[in-house]
């Protein structure tokens, strides 16, 4: 009996809204509201004459715009929103006025654009973006409104950018990949400036290039042959090389050493492959002084001066 009575009243609620007149809430049970025309306004369930359980809004052509569940008088609800020919746009989860949980916005197309997780009004989570077809494009980390954790960015659905973030800031490992996933460039941060090594690779996966950077300065370079054997290493101070070292390809050996200061040299030592000293050059002001010659026994040769 109370079913049938449920039902006339939907009935009476429906002339209620056809007829401009504002219906009452009911006890308990759902109450029907309506538009001019006779679409279905909303539904709201009542318990002791509050409402209390699952609603329903829509908006005038049938699609929904809210729905949820009020618990002790707070709405847990999702908010929907539409493009202009119907395609859903958006959809919005609210405790209350606040953002919570997860939301969801598409294309034009209706295809998925994003998804992102909030927090007390704040993006607090994983957030992923995708491009019209549909391919992860993006994925960042979130606590508080502020990027923390590993950010993966994606060209065509292939990774090609990761970086760690914290409170906003770069910090800790960097990665940008080939098309063919071998790491091309590898980087350390703190506080959003180069700290530690910067690597270089070639697409074989062989390092070509090394940075050393302390607080975002860099203090040493390194220079590799194809095979990832040591070419030419440098120490630098204020942004000027002192030391440059340069080594033979195949056994490693030292063929070069060069001081300097001021961007001049004050000195230049050579090596044959055994490791024996070939020359020693010393220079003032960048000026050749003389040049002293061994044989690869190690023993001396010669000496030739220069006019200062």
């Amino acid at each position: 009996m109370k079913k049938n009575l449920y039902g006339m009243l939907a009935v009476l609620m429906a002339f209620a809204g056809v007829f401009g007149c504002s219906p009452k809430p009911v006890e308990d049970g759902v109450l029907y509201t309506y538009f001019e025309d006779g679409n279905l306004q909303a539904e709201y369930t009542y318990k002791n004459g509050v409402r209390a359980g699952k609603f329903r809004e829509y908006d005038g052509s049938e699609k929904i715009v809210r729905e949820g569940v009020i618990q002790h008088g707070v709405p847990d609800e999702v908010r929907y929103s539409y493009f202009l020919d119907g395609v859903m746009r958006s959809k919005v989860r609210y405790i209350g006025s606040v953002r919570e949980g997860i939301t969801q916005e598409f294309h034009s197309t209706g295809i998925l654009h994003s998804e992102k997780m909030y927090k007390g009004n704040k993006l607090h989570g994983v957030v992923k973006e995708y491009s019209l077809g549909g391919v992860i494009e993006m994925e960042k980390n979130y606590k508080n409104d502020r990027l923390n954790g590993v950010t993966l960015i994606y060209s065509n659905g292939q990774l090609q950018f990761e970086k760690t973030y914290e409170d906003d800031k770069l910090n800790g490992l960097s990665r940008k990949y080939y098309i063919n996933g071998e790491i091309e460039e590898e980087k350390y941060y703190r506080n959003d400036v180069l700290d530690g090594a910067w690597k270089e690779f070639n697409e074989q996966g062989n390092k070509v290039n090394e940075y050393l950077y302390r607080r975002g300065e860099i203090v040493a370079q390194k220079e590799f042959y194809e095979d990832g054997s040591l070419m030419r290493e440098e120490r630098i101070e204020k942004g000027k090389p002192v030391v440059v070292k340069e080594y033979y390809g195949g056994n490693g050996a030292l063929m070069r050493e060069s001081f300097l200061r001021n961007s001049q040299y004050t000195q230049i030592n050579e090596y044959y492959e055994n490791g024996a000293v070939m020359y020693r050059k010393y220079y003032k002001e960048g000026a050749l002084l003389k040049v002293e010659q061994f044989d690869p026994r190690g023993s001396f040769l010669n000496i030739q001066r220069h006019q200062e």
